[in-house]
């Protein structure tokens, strides 16, 4: 199906939406790597700087534009790829590790080193990116989320136990039925 979706700009925040094909893998959407119907808009507004948050199809598109118009490119790197190795446990996990380390080291080091900065959401993002080969200043800006939420000493135990108990009793109702 081809997508119905059309070019959105906002001239006043001068941010244009892309189409693309929807591939079935979270909400991202395929895009060409070239928008012409963009390039025109991109000119008229005299950009100060491009911001760019994927690696693939409008990331390139991002790099491209940045070198075409001499406009500074910011990218904010979200994605540790080799942390997504559990997908793929029927498979040889250490192989499939190592491949992706290295996909991301190649990728990263051919998408970002034309950034003027890389923003890292963490230290250890940061850390794995200089380990990558990354030669653009990589700055951390954390995402915003409080992680003390997370921390196992500030979890409510009783709270955890209610909502065990809540769950086992909706089971046990939808097993009776």
């Amino acid at each position: 199906t081809v997508n119905s979706e059309k070019f959105k700009y906002e001239n006043e925040n001068k941010i244009i939406r892309i189409p693309g094909i929807p591939i079935g893998i979270y909400a991202y959407r395929l895009t060409g790597v070239y928008p012409l119907r963009a390039i025109e808009k991109i000119r008229k507004w005299n950009l100060d700087v491009i911001h760019s948050h994927t690696e693939f199809g409008v990331g390139t598109f991002a790099r491209i534009i940045s070198k075409q118009f001499d406009i500074p490119l910011i990218h904010t790197y979200h994605t540790m790829y080799e942390d997504y190795t559990h997908y793929f446990n029927e498979y040889d996990i250490e192989m499939i590790e190592k491949m992706l380390k290295t996909l991301a080291g190649n990728l990263s080091k051919l998408a970002h080193n034309h950034a003027q900065v890389v923003i890292s959401p963490s230290q250890k993002t940061k850390e794995t990116l200089i380990g990558y080969g990354l030669t653009a200043p990589i700055h951390v800006i954390p995402t915003g989320i409080d992680l003390k939420r997370y921390n196992l000493e500030n979890i409510d135990k009783a709270l955890i136990n209610q909502l065990k108990e809540k769950k086992s009793n909706n089971i046990n109702k939808i097993s009776m039925v």
